[in-house]
């Protein structure tokens, strides 16, 4: 039962303002006890159990509850092409059991060509069903006239397994030998199916193809290859704007993807471009909106964060995806949201704002039980990332046993990359409130001189996922010192 208040709760968080006043509005008695419902869940960030369950009868009124939403929600997205078109098809279904066959045939037409226009060849195949069985009975079984509903019927099957294909087999497999030549056939696939197309070939087996061109070459993109089949999937969804709008996340992640090819080749002025582009898209359900919102993170983290100018400015751009994640964390797969939490921690760690970094790296930690399949790298990282941080701050009586505490448990696994097992050891070894200041600044610049030979030595495979020990020590160095640090080879300093 707390099951079904819980799930009723999430709805109601994930509904805008204007869909819960329009839910309030279409409510015919404000006494009800199913809307006495609604604004407890309304109320409380968790669902308050006991008030709920001291309703009489609360789990009845909690059906009535969930069904009134249902009702108002489908009332307020009844204009999107893909409802428009269940509705056309269920009218279509009624005449025909009705027995006005003419006027079903007419009905699933204009279904056929609203489901051809948002390309949704599954629906197709569905009324094509439909209309083989309406002109078998209205011709008596004249070959002839049935004709032409088998070969869209035959077309219809055939591009859903080419699709299947195309996607089981090049989207996101892994790249081998035969790369070149697969690529070089899905071209001219391509080529063919988009010189013969005329209206007939769906649009969304085109984007499929497309995109298994893209991915095929996304390891060897190093010269833009790939940049023009990008620019040639945006052209041809912004000529079918029914179905961009039907299922926006195919542009948005064409846009991600060129926003990443173009921060690759270093042109962040177009890269730029893009990312506003694609946060200008709007999105029709809660579904949509996480979907661009983690596509978006990938690229704030991983691209678009680096071509800021400033440390203000990289700031206010944290910020931002903090209100983002911040409204979208509940819709978010546990591990997503962990993943998030680390990077913004090691974002902001970069920044010097070490108490943004301090407070994600603690909700990564408070978080833990909830991702228990989380890289247990990145859990050991986080760790040691809140006792530099304390470093940072001075709370050296905290240190020593913190990092003692973390070494035990993970210092002598492979659960640390060497950098950060290099500065894990340095936080254990000393007790640096016994330290001078010139002591203090004589550790640091050996420390930082080993961990530039160390990151000579061997590349990380994991950058992007790991603090940049360098950029914090030298931060620390210019503190101490009055004046930024360029390291040099370690040679004498007190072990």
């Amino acid at each position: 039962m707390s099951k079904r208040i819980r799930a009723a709760q999430r709805l109601i968080l994930s509904m805008s303002a204007q869909e819960k006043r329009a839910f309030r509005k279409s409510c015919e008695r404000k006494t009800a006890r199913y809307f006495k419902i609604f604004n407890l869940l309304d109320r409380h960030e968790e669902p308050p159990l006991g008030e709920v369950k001291s309703i009489p009868n609360w789990s009845n009124h909690l059906g009535s509850l969930w069904r009134h939403l249902i009702a108002s929600l489908k009332t307020e997205t009844a204009d999107r092409p893909e409802f428009l078109l269940f509705e056309q098809l269920k009218e279509s279904i009624v005449l025909m059991d009705k027995g006005m066959l003419e006027s079903a045939e007419r009905s699933f037409q204009n279904a056929s060509a609203l489901a051809r226009e948002i390309s949704i060849l599954e629906v197709q195949l569905l009324i094509n069903n439909y209309q083989h069985m309406l002109k078998q009975f209205l011709t008596e079984g004249n070959q002839k006239a049935l004709s032409p509903i088998r070969q869209e019927r035959e077309q219809l099957t055939s591009e859903l397994i080419l699709e299947q294909q195309v996607v089981e087999c090049f989207v996101g497999a892994a790249v081998d030998k035969l790369t070149a030549d697969k690529r070089a056939q899905l071209v001219e696939l391509y080529k063919f199916l988009d010189s013969t197309k005329d209206g007939q070939v769906s649009l969304r087996l085109l984007s499929q193809i497309n995109r298994a061109i893209v991915c095929l070459g996304s390891d060897s993109d190093v010269k833009g290859k790939n940049l023009p089949y990008l620019e040639q999937q945006l052209d041809l969804l912004n000529q079918h704007r029914s179905f961009l709008k039907t299922v926006p996340k195919y542009y948005l992640t064409v846009l991600r993807e060129l926003v990443a090819a173009n921060v690759k080749l270093g042109d962040y002025e177009t890269a730029l471009s893009y990312a506003q582009t694609f946060e200008l898209v709007s999105c029709c359900c809660r579904f949509t909106e996480v979907f661009k919102f983690e596509a978006g993170c990938e690229l704030n983290f991983d691209q678009l964060l680096e071509s800021y100018a400033g440390n203000m400015q990289k700031q206010l751009y944290l910020q931002e995806l903090e209100a983002g994640f911040l409204r979208y964390e509940s819709s978010l797969r546990p591990n997503k949201a962990q993943l998030y939490r680390f990077k913004f921690a090691l974002a902001y760690f970069g920044l010097a704002n070490t108490t943004s970094a301090h407070e994600w790296a603690e909700a990564f930690a408070g978080n833990v039980r909830n991702s228990l399949s989380f890289s247990k790298q990145y859990r050991a990282t986080i760790e040691v990332l809140i006792i530099a941080i304390h470093f940072e701050m001075g709370n050296f009586t905290l240190i020593y046993s913190m990092a003692r505490n973390v070494y035990v448990r993970l210092g002598k696994s492979n659960r640390i990359d060497p950098i950060t097992l290099t500065v894990l050891l340095f936080l254990k070894r000393h007790k640096f409130f016994a330290l001078t200041e010139e002591e203090m600044l004589s550790e640091l610049q050996f420390l930082s001189c080993n961990i530039e030979l160390l990151a000579s030595e061997e590349p990380n495979p994991n950058k992007g996922m790991q603090p940049d020990w360098s950029l914090w020590l030298n931060r620390l160095i210019q503190q101490k010192s009055g004046k930024p640090h360029h390291a040099s080879s370690p040679t004498s300093s007190a072990e």
